[in-house]
């Protein structure tokens, strides 16, 4: 159940990022202004069901709870959710998961993907350091996705769309939540804006000295409020919290992660589509 004081404390905070509250995912993302960004897909020609990022030529982040043996495939540079040729996908050949992810505890929901062709994409820089001038509760970020952008409907666009959320301090975003949330997550959104089903894995980025870096990787939120609740905020893998996990991978250290996790039974709140979730 929402606090009343602390429902209108967060509401408030977030009104003053726009007029327009009554959206989740905000407006469509300019072709090619996150080339970071790609889709998951189980085959060449399905349609990106979870988000990840390029953060390396041949490795994406994303988050755990999107990845099983049926995801395949990587759309690089995804602007659609079903876009075509083909031979825009690129093949995955090995997926690894954060050593402490377990589905029940959501904490640290992040995998890595390799893919067999090296991306012609920039990655998207990561924030290993948590300041509360750039990634602080308060500080507005971005968040972008494929996923539901009316949870009413369950209406999606079809492509890359982005929105600003307002971090949220996790001490807040558990009371609000009613449920743990730990140093490896991070809260943004609850003022309408919001990810929603479809956009997990997907980044959220903040602004450092001028460039895009990538803090938090969209992994869940409130089941029964579904998504973009006015006062309820969405939950974020953290980035910093996983930094020897990530470095690791890239280094060509395989044993950084586990080659396989025990899915989970129920959704929990998380935001993909995944048929075999």
């Amino acid at each position: 159940m929402l606090r009343p004081f602390l429902h209108l404390a967060l509401a408030a905070a977030t009104a003053m990022a726009s007029a327009h509250l009554d959206i989740i995912n905000g407006v469509p993302s300019p072709v090619g202004s996150a080339s970071f960004v790609a889709g998951l897909r189980q085959t060449s020609r399905s349609v990106t069901y979870c988000g990840a990022s390029l953060i390396a030529p041949t490795f994406l982040l994303t988050a755990a709870h999107c990845v099983d043996e049926y995801v395949k495939y990587v759309d690089l540079g995804a602007h659609y959710a079903a876009s075509y040729p083909a031979d825009r996908a690129v093949e995955i050949i090995d997926r690894r998961f954060h050593p402490r992810y377990t589905p029940t505890s959501r904490s640290y929901d992040l995998a890595i993907v390799e893919i067999k062709t090296p991306s012609p994409h920039a990655p998207v820089k990561l924030l290993w350091d948590d300041d509360p001038e750039v990634n602080g509760a308060g500080v507005s970020a971005t968040a972008r996705g494929f996923g539901v952008t009316n949870a009413s409907t369950v209406t999606y666009r079809g492509y890359l769309m982005e929105t600003t959320v307002i971090i949220c301090s996790n001490p807040i975003c558990e009371q609000i939540l009613g449920s743990a949330i730990s140093d490896s997550m991070l809260c943004a959104g609850g003022g309408r804006f919001d990810t929603c089903r479809g956009d997990g894995g997907g980044p959220l980025t903040v602004i450092k000295d001028g460039e895009e870096y990538i803090t938090g990787v969209t992994s869940w939120g409130d089941f029964y409020s579904l998504c973009g609740h006015r006062g309820v905020p969405g939950v974020y893998a953290r980035v910093s919290k996983a930094r020897a996990f990530i470095e690791g991978i890239l280094a060509g250290n395989k044993s950084a992660g586990l080659p396989k996790v025990n899915p989970s039974l129920v959704s929990l709140g998380f935001r993909s589509t995944k048929a075999h979730a």
